[in-house]
């Protein structure tokens, strides 16, 4: 039932395609890849595409349908590695601020609040600045600043059945905190942490490669989106297939994400049904 009624949304089954296609690339890059993706060639600096490079060359004589179709796999290391971080310390903040209540949650809720106080982007780029460029940290960072928002959320999710009949039972018949928090609360929240991960997906994916735009995240010559863009910001006029290629890549990577937590939310949200 699941699978047939993700299957039924058009929208759901194009993310999805695009998704695997992606992924599918990341796999087999070195299989797919027609050149070195960090071979230079200055002479053919920003070479508009042509029958050997369908996407041209970068500032550099690279070839940028290699560096594409390797910086596939950079870019699913960096969203998952991201989205995992901050979904697992999310859940596990936001789960014990609701079942725990009291000077527990107040303390986790106010932190919280102050750092939602901070714009998204401005903090992150305050936790690189503390970390240092590269990319890892540039993970850590949009991680660190993606897991405030993760907290309210699942413990909005969690006060809903927090008091539960189901709850009192388990109590009643002795049932530990331990069991309760991993056989109750947390399969009852699973729908929420499977929707909220694809779109955690799309917004580390987003601002990793928005911090490698401003020269914080991946550094050269590692072929990542956001830098691929950083390098060719100041050709725009004269070679702009160099900044059109990933851009367009970073959005329908971003977008489908995005689609496939849209439906895996009316898949998995009982109200909907």
């Amino acid at each position: 039932m699941f699978w047939k009624r993700l299957f039924r949304s058009k929208s759901s089954l194009f993310a999805i395609v695009i998704l695997l296609i992606i992924l599918f690339v990341a796999i087999f890059a070195p299989f797919l890849s027609p050149y070195d993706p960090t071979e230079q060639s200055l002479e053919f600096r920003r070479e508009l595409p042509t029958k050997e490079h369908p996407f041209g060359r970068d500032p550099f004589g690279r070839d940028i349908l290699s560096r594409i179709i390797y910086g596939t796999r950079v870019t699913f290391v960096v969203g998952i590695m991201g989205a995992l971080i901050s979904i697992f310390f999310g859940v596990i903040f936001g789960i014990f601020a609701a079942y725990y209540g009291g000077r527990l949650s107040s303390i986790i809720m106010r932190l919280v609040d102050v750092l939602l106080a901070f714009p998204y982007f401005i903090f992150a780029i305050l936790l690189v600045a503390i970390f240092g460029p590269g990319l890892w940290k540039a993970i850590m960072a949009i991680a660190i600043s993606e897991i405030p928002k993760v907290t309210r959320i699942i413990r909005g999710a969690t006060l809903n059945i927090v008091n539960s009949e189901y709850i009192e039972s388990a109590r009643a018949i002795g049932a530990n905190n331990f069991r309760i928090i991993f056989n109750h609360l947390l399969i009852n929240v699973s729908s929420v942490i499977i929707v909220y991960f694809s779109l955690e997906l799309s917004h580390v994916i987003l601002g990793v490669a928005a911090l490698s735009f401003l020269g914080l995240g991946a550094q050269p010559p590692l072929p990542e989106w956001g830098l691929m863009l950083n390098e060719a910001k100041g050709y725009l006029m004269i070679a702009p297939h160099m900044s059109i290629i990933p851009g367009v890549f970073i959005v329908l990577l971003v977008l489908s994400a995005n689609i496939l937590g849209d439906g895996l939310r009316d898949v998995l949200d009982p109200k909907l049904k």
